[in-house]
């Protein structure tokens, strides 16, 4: 039946499958008239030819009211209680038309009462019909396109969500490595080892392998990306979620994590963060990566109040969306104020402090997070990015030394060591005012957290590779021997503040970052875990990798040290940097040199001075 309807489905235009339909209908109609004779006379010895007329009249009645009603414009491959209503409607005027003319032409040998049997029967076999149509139609369709995949899992989890993923997808079979379960069935799929997974993917053209056990830790989801990426297949894993009253569970697919993709574990120890409760707390960058993050694990220690500052109106609107649900699910009685606030405003942003300071006794933490941040767009706006950098960081801590906030955290970056770019410059130059206000400060404890790059922000290569695989390449990568300190945005912002807590005054805090990552490793890696190969002579329609060259201002390798001197921390993921202060200038005359720079508001005269200080 299905390969019947499969090849009119594909063959037949639209006008020649009209006919066809028509045919069929009318098939069924000369059905239901025999049926009603049979229940007339209740025999199945049936003169046909004493009442051909009644069936011709019922198939003439039936065409013109098809015409009338448009009976075949109707689509076959949905069907709903619209449907239904239409095609009674249609029905119940065929049959008081049929009794009409079976009552004016008086068919000899025909009962008068043929045309009520017909009604009831023909409704009944015409629905049953649409709905077998409708199922067959669909189930083509969804033949056409479902992605053959295997799941990973033959316990309640993989049974369970086999029927959520049913609609999309066509389930092959399970893979499992309990011996006892491999060679039976479960809801008529069979049960695979592991060692048949090759077997599967070349025989059974399969695309996607789906582990169906939620709550896998790291170490766990990365020991079944090992097993897995070498079959060529799109990983993806079961997470579940929620939903608003809490009693069910929603499907969520989860491709790639972006701890995934470096070889770290962070065991995150979240009590330290009561720290916060009571506490009111400023972040500037709020809807920045690290910002938002920190604003969520902050929130999370119910703090008294939280001050998001950010400049753009879109970042704190989501932000805020995020906040409240975190707010509401876990009952926190945090007060979230936001505020559209450029830092570079000194005014506005005095009016902020004076704002804050009639209802808030004390500030207890700054986190300093703005500033511009994509060393690329940085390079191309020199001065004004320097401006933005420099005179925001100079604005928020002299503000918050007059307004006695307890603790100050400027966040900085591995671009700050040795700095080739203007944006690792700004970044350097924010640390060296932040060391030099810090000395002329009696109550406000300034620190200073410095680390790599951040998986998943706006700015890091993950998204970037990510849009392109997604594309179908190529991926652009600047130097084949090119690496960086990877970390993510979960695991950087925790450990800024765990840094934040356990500063000492202007103290350089490091995030140990690891080992640093080749950047080609990871477009390889990424390409992997889409189930994709890297273009190659032997695979020519592979993901394509080219090589850019580095940008100006760009380095081959990233450091998180001026020298090799670091001292522990009593948390192991953070170390004290132990570097010296190389602008021997008074905090008095480098607020100078850097307020000069900005008057000036000149590229030229920014770089000139700039080669001053020999960085």
């Amino acid at each position: 039946m299905i390969n019947i309807l499969k090849f009119l489905q594909q063959n037949l235009n639209f006008n020649q499958k009209r006919i066809i339909i028509t045919l069929f209908d009318i098939l069924l109609l000369i059905i239901s008239i025999f049926i009603s004779f049979v229940i007339r006379y209740e025999s199945l010895n049936i003169y046909l030819i004493d009442n051909i007329y009644v069936f011709i009249v019922g198939i003439s009645i039936f065409v013109i009211n098809s015409y009338i009603f448009n009976l075949n414009q109707q689509i076959i491959r949905t069907f709903n209680i619209s449907n239904v209503i239409f095609l009674s409607k249609f029905i119940i005027v065929f049959t008081i038309l049929f009794l009409i003319f079976t009552f004016l032409l008086n068919f000899p040998n025909s009962p008068r009462s043929i045309p009520i049997f017909i009604g009831p029967i023909f409704f009944f076999i015409f629905i049953s019909s649409r709905l077998l149509l409708v199922y067959y139609t669909q189930n083509i369709n969804n033949h056409n396109k479902k992605i053959p995949i295997l799941i990973y899992g033959a316990g309640s989890s993989g049974v369970y969500f086999n029927q959520l993923l049913n609609s999309t997808r066509k389930i092959v079979g399970y893979i499992d490595d309990d011996s006892s379960k491999i060679g039976r069935k479960i809801n008529n799929i069979d049960v695979f080892s592991y060692e048949e997974i090759s077997y599967l993917v070349k025989s059974k053209n399969i695309k996607e392998i789906i582990v169906a056990i939620p709550r896998l830790n790291i170490s766990e989801r990365k020991t079944f990306l090992k097993k897995l990426r070498d079959f060529q297949l799109k990983i993806n894993f079961i997470t579940l979620g929620q939903n608003q009253n809490k009693t069910k569970f929603n499907l969520d697919l989860d491709n790639i994590r972006l701890h995934d993709l470096i070889d770290r574990d962070l065991k995150v120890n979240y009590d330290i963060n009561k720290e916060f409760f009571e506490k009111s707390v400023i972040i500037t960058g709020a809807g920045g990566s690290i910002g938002s993050e920190l604003s969520r694990q902050i929130l999370m220690s119910d703090p008294k109040n939280l001050f998001l500052i950010d400049f753009s109106e879109l970042n704190l609107f989501n932000l805020k969306k995020q906040l409240d649900l975190i707010k509401n699910q876990f009952k926190i009685n945090t007060t979230i104020n936001l505020k559209l606030l450029n830092l570079v405003d000194k005014k506005n942003l005095e009016l902020f402090f004076d704002e804050i300071s009639s209802s808030v006794n004390k500030i207890d933490f700054v986190f300093h997070c703005a500033a511009y941040k994509h060393v690329n767009l940085v390079e191309e706006n020199k001065m004004f990015s320097f401006k933005n950098n420099i005179l925001s960081t100079i604005n928020i801590a002299n503000r918050s030394i007059n307004s006695f906030v307890n603790k100050f955290v400027l966040v900085s970056s591995d671009k700050a060591v040795r700095p080739k770019s203007m944006m690792g410059i700004t970044k350097y130059l924010s640390e060296v005012y932040i060391q030099k206000i810090s000395k002329n400060s009696q109550l406000t404890n300034f620190s200073i957290v410095r680390f790599g790059n951040v998986l998943g922000s706006s700015g890091s290569v993950l998204p970037i590779f990510k849009s392109q695989i997604e594309a179908g390449g190529p991926i652009t990568v600047t130097d084949p021997n090119a690496t960086r300190f990877f970390m993510t945005i979960e695991e950087a912002s925790y450990l800024v503040i765990q840094a934040s807590i356990i500063a000492e005054k202007s103290e350089i805090l490091l995030i140990n970052m690891g080992n640093p990552v080749k950047v080609l490793d990871l477009a390889k890696k990424l390409i992997s875990f889409y189930g994709l190969k890297e273009k190659t002579k032997d695979y020519p329609d592979g993901i394509e990798i080219i090589i850019t060259g580095l940008k100006k201002g760009e380095k081959l390798h990233e450091e998180l040290l001026t020298n090799e001197k670091s001292m522990k921390t009593i948390n192991e993921n953070l170390m004290i940097a132990n570097e010296e202060d190389k602008i021997k200038i008074s905090f008095e005359e480098f607020h100078i040199f850097l307020n000069d720079i900005i008057d000036n508001n000149s590229e030229s005269y920014l770089i000139e001075k700039l080669k001053d200080l020999n960085l």
